[in-house]
């Protein structure tokens, strides 16, 4: 398959780095040059609007380094219900390729409902990429 737009669905965790620097090196392997990195800023309904203005600067400010470090050209933050930001933005754009960080190293064990929603539900391939064991 030749892939040319790839997504990186990130919850900006303490890993997601390292996460971030495997989606740009496999990316790269697979000639991919449209790269997007994506976070999801969930529940805004029941955030106070200054909560909701400190978290968009705040995951502003820690998806802006992240790209900075894996040379992610592309990133953005959108508001709404994870799984289906993640799956409108899929189609919307074409994406190839989607990206998620599992919690673990094997994977499947700790993926999150989120991820678990993506793995079942995208209509194009996802690629793990695990976070390494919890304290490495």
């Amino acid at each position: 398959m030749n892939y040319k737009k790839a997504l990186f669905a990130t919850d900006l965790r303490w890993k997601s780095f390292s996460a971030a620097d495997q989606a740009v090196h496999v990316a790269q392997c697979l000639g991919i040059e449209d790269l997007t990195a994506l976070y999801v800023i969930e529940n805004r309904k029941f955030l106070s609007k200054v909560f909701y203005q400190e978290e968009e600067h705040l995951a502003y400010c820690k998806l802006s380094e992240l790209a900075s470090f894996s040379h992610i050209r592309n990133y953005l933050i959108e508001e709404g219900d994870a799984r289906k930001v993640v799956l409108e933005f899929i189609n919307e754009h074409d994406i190839d390729l989607l990206f998620i960080n599992a919690h673990c190293h094997s994977g499947f064990d700790r993926l999150g409902s989120v991820g678990y929603a993506l793995v079942n539900q995208a209509p194009c391939p996802v690629w793990l990429l695990p976070y390494g064991k919890e304290g490495s």
